[in-house]
């Protein structure tokens, strides 16, 4: 069938009496006679011409009359050709397209061993019916769709779930549309998915976490006291493994290498640390190590270098408080003395790391002023000795062995 449809004819004297007539003809340029005619009284403006054959072009023209048979041919012959709208339309030789020429607007979301792929509706004026789409998947971008790449073809949906992917793998894809004709089309907008697993991990990650600068984490000194420094730094990122950074703070008086200094604080999901117990006067080399579940790592290349000043010791002037031998030489001493000239009241020994070397129960006291420690069995290195005295007198002290 065709729909017809045409303007509304005027006649000033007869107005009312306005019909129509209707004539078709298979041949273009036809003369309109009562062999043509397909019908007459019409008294509105548009037909149903219905029993015809589909593939077969039909020419039309219009006669418009009145009560007293005054009449008037259209001189704008129009035609049609009616299909079934399941059929092919032979005469296409377009390929279906997308809004924007060759733009897909591909979406690929990844999942555990899958990835979810949608795209845009494509439209075909001729054979828009017919329209489907065969979807290609390879692991290089950039890649040139072929039969080796083609994983499904006959799709009249515009999405597709790719299952059965290894995770931690990038898979790119492409699009070609086409229709009954054999027209088709590849979009342009290639796009890509990694699928990871559904753990907390993706094990798959080879990148380690990062600063905005890379290897820079803006290490920097925001507080200190007379024994303590507060280090802060940047967030590191990480587009695999987001929620699973954490940070180790290294330490050394020396340029920190991780292999050889102090590990003093591990697994930290903040970007700040307080460093305590540390000796006055020395200089204290920083960086900062983000990592992530995999584990991954990378070290911050900006070392930092923080010294607390001597002039910061609280003790008062008239609180008189001496450790001896110092250095302390193992090979001719063993016993290391404290004495003061007010009651002690505690006292701690920290190694470099700050971990507690003795307590106060370890140390033998001869009077309130006085105590010894047998160091026979301590390592060499760097001490700091914090020595609480009566009314809240505080000494730190470092000691070399």
């Amino acid at each position: 069938q065709l729909s017809l449809s045409w303007d509304t004819a005027t006649d000033s004297e007869n107005s009312s009496s306005v019909k129509y007539a209707l004539y078709r003809d298979t041949i273009s340029g036809f003369t309109p006679n009562i062999s043509t005619q397909i019908d007459t009284g019409l008294t509105s403006t548009t037909y149903l011409d219905t029993g015809l054959t589909n593939g077969i072009t039909y020419y039309y023209r219009l006669l418009t009359y009145n009560c007293n048979s005054n009449s008037r041919y259209n001189t704008d012959e129009k035609y049609g050709k009616p299909r079934d709208p399941n059929a092919c339309e032979p005469s296409d030789t377009t390929p279906p397209d997308w809004t924007v020429t060759t733009v897909a607007n591909l979406v690929v979301t990844p999942g555990d061993a899958q990835n979810s792929l949608n795209w845009d509706n494509a439209s075909d004026a001729e054979n828009s019916n017919s329209i489907e789409y065969a979807v290609y998947r390879d692991i290089v971008s950039g890649f040139s769709p072929g039969p080796s790449t083609l994983i499904d073809t006959g799709l009249i949906s515009s999405s597709k779930l790719d299952t059965g992917l290894a995770n931690s793998t990038t898979y790119y894809y492409r699009i070609l549309t086409y229709n009954c004709n054999g027209n088709s089309l590849y979009n342009t907008d290639e796009a890509s998915g990694r699928p990871k697993s559904s753990g907390p991990c993706d094990t798959g990650d080879t990148t380690p976490p990062d600063w905005t600068v890379t290897g820079i984490a803006n290490l920097t000194i925001t507080n200190s006291t007379v024994s303590s420094i507060t280090l802060s730094w940047s967030a590191a990122t990480d587009s695999e493994n987001t929620d699973s950074i954490t940070y180790d703070v290294y330490r050394d008086i020396s340029t920190v290498n991780t292999s050889t200094s102090s590990l003093i604080a591990s697994d930290l999901s903040i970007t700040n640390y307080t460093n305590i117990n540390l000796l006055q006067g020395v200089n204290y080399h920083y960086r900062v190590l983000a990592k992530n579940c995999v584990p991954l790592s990378r070290l911050c290349s900006d070392e930092l270098i923080g010294t607390i000043s001597s002039n910061d010791d609280p003790v008062t002037p008239e609180t008189n408080i001496k450790i001896y031998p110092n250095p302390f030489n193992l090979s001719e001493e063993e016993i290391l003395y404290i004495v003061s000239n007010v009651a002690i009241t505690d006292v701690n020994i920290y190694d470099i790391s700050g971990k507690i070397a003795y307590e106060f129960n370890d140390i033998d006291k001869i009077s309130d002023t006085q105590f010894t420690l047998n160091l026979k069995h301590t390592s060499a290195g760097l001490y700091l000795v914090i020595i609480k005295a009566d009314k809240d007198y505080i000494k730190r002290l470092a000691i070399v062995k």
